[in-house]
């Protein structure tokens, strides 16, 4: 589940940043439930009281509004076709609630995902130490 999308930045300054931003951030419950596509993507909706603050915390930017979201699949841009049926067919899926204990910062882009930092969820959120 993606709760901010860094782009071409430095993961070492980016797990700097998370280690102290997430610092004090308490576990989230959450569920899947609903479904849909962005341009190339398959996903599911997760929702939990606290989500959007956790991502905002962890630097999701103001420019769209924040819709949490487990990426499924991948697909051509240019040709939604197949992801479509599969929307629908798990429109109405719910799952079960469990509790995020931890945000993983993961560096990757276009090549094999490697995890670079982990960040435990302990205690309730407060505003970033300072922006990004």
């Amino acid at each position: 589940m993606t709760l901010a999308f860094y782009g071409e930045a430095d993961p070492a300054e980016r797990a700097a940043f998370l280690g102290a931003a997430l610092d004090g951030c308490a576990p989230i419950d959450l569920r899947l439930g609903g479904s849909g596509t962005f341009p190339g993507v398959l996903w599911l909706a997760a929702e939990g009281e606290g989500l959007a603050e956790l991502a905002r915390v962890a630097g999701a930017g103001d420019e769209r509004p924040y819709r949490a979201h487990l990426t499924l699949a991948r697909h051509p841009r240019d040709r939604p076709g197949p992801a479509r049926p599969w929307a629908e067919r798990l429109a109405g899926f719910r799952s079960r609630v469990w509790s995020a204990r931890e945000v993983v910062l993961m560096s990757g882009g276009g090549q094999p995902y490697r995890t670079v930092g982990r960040f435990g969820l302990h205690r309730a959120c407060g505003p970033p130490p300072y922006g990004w």
